[in-house]
């Protein structure tokens, strides 16, 4: 897979306005936070889901107060 031609995620992008949005919007527990940063030490860290797609998914998830979720991907 070429990484070069794919558009960049939030979390790659150095932008100001994603920079202020990451560290203002975000509700994230220490270990979801700690789980994030050491994701994005990992070889593949551009699987993962954008920032502000996990938390609208989070939001989501409570709105409905859904007990089980299962969240399918591929790695």
């Amino acid at each position: 897979m070429d990484l070069t031609n794919r558009e960049k995620k939030s979390f790659e992008n150095q932008d100001p306005v994603n920079e202020y949005i990451k560290q203002n919007s975000f509700r994230l527990s220490p270990a979801q936070k700690k789980l994030y940063e050491l994701t994005l030490t990992h070889p593949k860290y551009h699987m993962m889901g954008a920032p502000e797609i996990l938390q609208l998914l989070q939001n989501l998830i409570r709105a409905i107060k859904a007990k089980y979720v299962i969240d399918i991907g591929k790695f």
